[in-house]
C-alpha cells in the first residue's frame, strides 16, 4: 500500500514538472516570437504620447522612463505619462517620484511629463491610459513601453480596444536575463494571469501581498 501511495507520488510529482516546464516553455516561445513580430515604426508618425508602465520600483523603471526621453530627444513624443506605482496606503506614488526625476534630465523640457497616482497593477493602469486617451480625443501614436513579458500581456489585452488597437506602439526595453531572471518573469505572467481569473476575493488580496 505504501508503495503504491509512493509511486503515485512520483508520478503526480513529475507530471507537474513536465506540465511546468512545458507551460513556461510555450509562454517564453509565445513572448519571443511575439517580439520578433513588431513592426517597425514608421519615421513619419507625427509625434505623440509614451507611456511608461511602473515597474517593481524607480530604479527598475529607469530604464523604461530612459527609453521614453529617448524618444522626446528625437521628437517623436511630446507627452510622456508614467503609469502606476501608487501605495497610497503608505503616501507614495513611484510616477511621481520617477517623474520629477527625469524632469531634471537634459532635453527632458522638450516634452510635458506626467504622472498617475491612482493604478498599481496592469489592469488599472490600461484604465487610466484609457481616460486619458478618451479625454485627450486624439489619434495619434501611443508608445507603450514596458518589458517584453508585460507587454505580450498587454497585447493580449488591448487587442479589440477601440482606444488603442490602432494606435498603440510596442516598445519592450531590452534587459539583460539569467535563466533565474527569465524563471522568474515566468511564473509572474503565469500567476498574472491565473489571477485575472481569480474570484475578486483572492485576487485583492494577491494585489495586498504584491503592492506593499
Amino acid at each position: 500500500m505504501i508503495g503504491r501511495f509512493l509511486a503515485w507520488v512520483r508520478a503526480a510529482v513529475l507530471a507537474g514538472i513536465v506540465i511546468a516546464l512545458a507551460s513556461g516553455g510555450a509562454l517564453y516561445a509565445a513572448v519571443a516570437g511575439w517580439r520578433v513580430s513588431i513592426p517597425s515604426t514608421p519615421s513619419d508618425l507625427p509625434p505623440g504620447l509614451a507611456a511608461v508602465f511602473f515597474d517593481a520600483n524607480v530604479d527598475t523603471t529607469l530604464p523604461r522612463a530612459e527609453a521614453a526621453l529617448d524618444l522626446v530627444r528625437a521628437g517623436r513624443v511630446d507627452r510622456v505619462f508614467l503609469i502606476g506605482g501608487a501605495r497610497p496606503q503608505r503616501e507614495y506614488y513611484g510616477s511621481e517620484v520617477l517623474a520629477d526625476r527625469m524632469k531634471a534630465l537634459e532635453g527632458a523640457d522638450a516634452a510635458t511629463w506626467l504622472a498617475d497616482r491612482s493604478s498599481f497593477d496592469t489592469v488599472t493602469n490600461l484604465d487610466v491610459l484609457r481616460k486619458y486617451l478618451a479625454a485627450t480625443a486624439s489619434s495619434e501614436p501611443v508608445y507603450l513601453i514596458s518589458d517584453d513579458y508585460h507587454l505580450w500581456r498587454i497585447s493580449l489585452l488591448t487587442r479589440k480596444d477601440p482606444l488603442l488597437a490602432r494606435r498603440q506602439i510596442f516598445m519592450p526595453v531590452d534587459e539583460q536575463r539569467s535563466l533565474g531572471d527569465h524563471v522568474d518573469r515566468i511564473i509572474w505572467e503565469v500567476g498574472a494571469w491565473l489571477f485575472y481569473a481569480a474570484p475578486p476575493a483572492l485576487h485583492r488580496w494577491a494585489l495586498s501581498m504584491t503592492r506593499e
